[in-house]
């Protein structure tokens, strides 16, 4: 991949724990570097592709490792076979401002010009040898018979998101798929068996080009969707590390806890119905069409005590992965419900 990547004309630099095979390169015009950190430094585009979680603990960590010198607002494209618990050790030891991709192979391999032959033979070398031969006929035919309807898949797969969520784990890798499913039922694939999402995932024409992601529109409808407290209703229209746009449903009568965010500024814009957020000195209402910045250190708490379901958007930057803290506040009659808290928020 290096190589076709030197040959469409980009500046490669490469460090491989094999030195002989990083001077292949070199000879190629790549250029050569001491260690991760040190290619990886002025990179917008890093690929990590290693044999197993412990080498790509070796590559990424301490300090001549990728995660130390990656550039803010880089991407990484993480194409090594090393289970989910790998990848969430990664995406805690980068910076927030960092995009993680979780890259399929066959699909980027795709995209760089690699005949499938060649990528095939690659595949079967590695764990994912007996899916990529079973897979292979249904990709180069097009035909994928119900075995397992896609439309069922991307419902298990927002329940997994759901689940884990309401638990605080890092989900990341988990919205990535669920928003593949969603994607490829959006696309007519709901009752074809799940595994059509390859062949959605590597049609190009589904996917906008590069630097181009703003094209692709998302509703409640393809979102991956959660739920918290009693009725409550969450969707995530954007999710990155930098910002994230969450749209939620609150029944009448409820209400979210009490809690402060250390870094990230909200913006609450109701779009049915009517909010009240509470703040630590006074209280706002806001009707549809109305909204309200909430700064970072300000405790509040959003209640709706009108007679009607109540829809609002809440634009969060950063995103408050990692950046709630609930806190006590009983100064005010407490709502008709319980107040519960939203993974969203």
């Amino acid at each position: 991949m290096a190589r076709r990547l030197l040959d469409a004309g980009h500046h490669v630099t490469g460090w491989n724990r094999s030195p002989a095979k990083t001077q292949a390169l070199v000879d190629l015009g790549a250029q050569p570097a001491a260690n991760p950190a040190e290619a990886v430094r002025h990179a917008d585009v890093v690929i990590t592709m290693v044999s197993d979680a412990a080498a790509l603990r070796a590559v990424t960590e301490g300090p001549s490792g990728v995660a130390a010198a990656i550039r803010r607002r880089a991407t990484l494209v993480e194409m090594s076979t090393v289970g989910p618990a790998a990848l969430r050790r990664l995406a805690a030891a980068l910076p927030p401002s960092i995009d993680l991709i979780d890259a399929p192979a066959l699909a980027l391999g795709t995209r760089l010009g690699l005949a499938q032959d060649v990528l095939y033979q690659v595949l079967a070398e590695t764990p994912l040898a007996r899916q990529a031969k079973r897979r292979r006929p249904a990709i180069e035919d097009g035909v994928y018979p119900a075995r397992f309807a896609l439309s069922l898949a991307r419902k298990d797969a927002d329940l997994l998101i759901e689940t884990a969520t309401a638990n605080n784990v890092d989900a990341r890798t988990g919205r990535a798929a669920a928003r593949w499913l969603a994607d490829a039922e959006k696309a007519g694939c709901g009752g074809l068996d799940y595994t059509a999402v390859l062949g959605h995932i590597l049609d190009a024409d589904s996917s906008p080009p590069a630097g181009h992601a703003e094209a692709c529109a998302t509703s409640v409808k393809s979102a991956p969707h959660y739920r918290w407290g009693e009725g409550c209703d969450g969707w995530w229209l954007a999710d990155g590390q930098d910002m994230s746009v969450i749209e939620e449903r609150v029944p009448p009568g409820r209400a979210e806890t009490w809690h402060v965010h250390d870094r990230a500024r909200q913006f609450f814009y109701v779009l049915a119905g009517e909010a009240t957020i509470r703040l630590r000195t006074h209280e706002v209402l806001l009707q549809a069409g109305s909204g309200i910045q909430v700064a970072p250190g300000a405790a509040h708490q959003l209640v709706n005590r009108s007679p009607a379901p109540l829809r609002f958007l809440v634009i969060s930057c950063p995103a408050t992965r990692g950046d709630r803290l609930s806190v006590a506040h009983d100064d005010h009659p407490h709502p008709t419900q319980s107040p519960a808290t939203p993974p969203g928020q």
